[in-house]
């Protein structure tokens, strides 16, 4: 594991192609998939009851463009202890893949990590925001790269503590957490929060993921929590803002309608966002109860909402179909059938 450690580069707009979408092609060849997502009768649009529940909604994964797949998998595995839960490359594909996570439960949030042509590649870290994992030990992860010659991805051994979590309950993110800040081997940014007993599946791991959260950049902080409450069901469970003007939000979905984890939340940062025209973060994929009616809210919210096909996680060949939507800072987000996930 030889590779580069680059820097981010600046960015993280929407993709205006599909090469993202797994080994995936448009859905827009489906005509069963558009017609199951045709706009309801007038009279269930006005009726909230009709309008499927946020309650069961799950962030399941992230999907990444990387340049080299086997290493950026061994950078996972070695240094920052994910399992390489399935293999999902399939020779002469196009696009090649991996699915990574914290544990082997089917609730655990997963990494999906997307390789393929010069034109992907090109995307490979080029977005700006980072990743929050929890570690047992965050000098053992920065010893492991020093140890392979990779002192260079360190960016710093002692990061702006900034609370992220919920302050309640117990267990959420203080203002004494360590917090280490490396870049992988295609310049993602990953924040290392020291915490045995949660990166070791202690008290509450039913419920807490090692990854903590997923942070983007926002233009307007306060449009993107109204959006993402609307849209996508999350709340807001914290904000902090310091005296020099830096403003975050924490959103997710609760917990509390869950017997597992409903993934980490999302992180929104006030700040530019980069005007370009794709980004390295493929898209996030959130699970729903009833992909139709999903879209066919959306579609009440004035959503733009696209049909496209997904890599099953099952089955390398396999594909899943979704409903893909932008949102703020510059994210896609993609709703999948929760027993089709």
């Amino acid at each position: 594991m030889d590779g580069e450690c680059p820097r981010r580069s600046p960015g993280g707009d929407a993709h205006d192609d599909d090469s993202h979408v797994g080994p995936a092609r448009r859905c827009a060849a489906s005509p069963g998939f558009q017609a199951r997502h045709s706009l309801p009768p007038p009279h269930s649009r006005r009726d909230p009851a009709s309008w499927p529940s946020v309650d069961s909604r799950r962030l399941l994964r992230v999907a990444l463009h990387v340049r080299q797949l086997q290493d950026a998998t061994r950078f996972y595995n070695e240094i920052l202890g994910l399992l390489l839960v399935a293999p999902l490359d399939v020779p002469g594909a196009p696009i090649q893949r991996a699915l990574l996570s914290s544990d082997l439960s089917p609730s655990a949030f997963g990494l999906e990590l997307l390789a393929g042509g010069p034109a992907l590649e090109a995307l490979a870290g080029s977005w700006s925001g980072h990743f929050m994992l929890t570690v047992p030990d965050r000098g053992a992860c920065l010893a492991k790269l020093r140890g392979l010659g990779l002192e260079r991805c360190i960016l710093s051994e002692e990061a702006a503590v900034i609370p992220v979590r919920n302050p309640a309950p117990a267990g959420s993110q203080t203002l004494q957490d360590i917090v280490a800040a490396v870049a992988d081997l295609d310049g993602y940014t990953w924040r290392l929060v020291e915490g045995a007993e949660r990166a070791a599946g202690g008290a509450g791991a039913g419920q807490d993921d090692r990854m903590v959260a997923l942070a983007a950049h926002v233009p307007d902080l306060g449009v993107a929590l109204a959006w993402v409450s609307s849209v996508l069901g999350m709340p807001t469970l914290h904000q902090y803002q310091s005296s020099s003007g830096y403003a975050t939000a924490l959103v997710g979905f609760p917990h509390a309608q869950h017997a597992g984890s409903t993934g980490p939340a999302l992180e929104l940062i006030q700040g530019d966002t980069a005007a370009q025209a794709e980004s390295g973060l493929a898209h996030l994929v959130i699970s729903t109860s009833d992909l139709q009616k999903t879209v066919q809210h959306l579609q009440l919210l004035r959503q733009s909402v696209e049909a496209v096909q997904l890599g099953a996680m099952d089955d390398p060949t396999g594909l899943v179909s979704a409903a893909r939507i932008n949102g703020p800072g510059n994210l896609r987000f993609c709703f999948v059938q929760a027993d089709a996930a």
